[in-house]
Parts: structure tokens; sequence; C-alpha cells
């Protein structure tokens, strides 16, 4: 890809310095009818001007292509920030849910033990304690 970009650009300066010196040598200025008007120009001036609106026209495609790759950047950027949110929230959601079950396991450990303590001091029918 390099090599063919060097071998175009190659080409093209080249190809502009042969214009340039073959233009040089005209001296009769072309007319040209813009907008309803007219302008005589000579052949430099009209390959100088076609020059400068080449390179408007590729420094515009660049700066085009580097907005859609910048862009495209953002987005994906984006919707990985998004699916990171998602799992991040999801895991807090996990870790909030045992946190609460595992307070109301306890909650319920404490009323049985609590209740199996009053029911056993309570309860005639395990008959008397003897103690060691």
């Amino acid at each position: 890809m390099i090599l063919i970009g060097l071998i175009l650009l190659v080409v093209g300066i080249g190809t502009g310095t042969l214009l340039v010196l073959g233009t040089s040598a005209l001296t009769d200025p072309l007319t040209i009818k813009v907008l309803g008007g007219s302008v005589n120009l000579p052949p430099l001036t009209l390959l100088i001007a076609g020059m400068a609106a080449a390179l408007l026209a590729w420094i515009g495609w660049e700066l085009l292509r580097g907005g859609v790759k910048r862009s495209s950047r953002r987005r994906k950027q984006a919707k990985l920030d998004a699916q990171q949110a998602r799992e991040a929230k999801a895991k807090a959601e996990r870790e909030r849910a045992d946190a609460d079950a595992a307070r109301e396991r306890s909650a319920a450990e404490r009323e049985r033990s609590a209740a199996d303590g009053t029911r056993s001091e309570a309860s005639p029918a395990d008959g008397p304690r003897v103690e060691p």
C-alpha cells in the first residue's frame, strides 16, 4: 500500500511538472464562460487553478475519511462502555441480592434458634434437666 502510494505520488508530481513546463510556453489566453460571464486566463493559470481544486478535493476527502474513522472509534468505545456499565450494574445487583439473601438467612436462623431456645426451656415434656 505504501509502495503504491509512493508510485502515485511520484507520477502525480512528474505529470504536474510536465504540465506546468508545457503550458508556460503558451501565451494565448483561454476564454472561459462561467456563471454568465467570461474570464480570459492563460493556460498556466488555468492549470494551477485545476491543481488547487484537486488539492482541495483531496484534503476534503482525507478530512471526511478521518472523521468517519474517528466517529466509528467513538461508537465502538461507547458500545463497549455501555456493555461494561451493564455488566457492572448486573454484578452489583447480584451482590446486593446475595447480601439480602444472607441477611434473611441469618435473621431466619436467629429467629429459629430463639424459638428453639424458648420452646425447650418452657416445654415440660422434655423432662427435668439434669446438670452434671
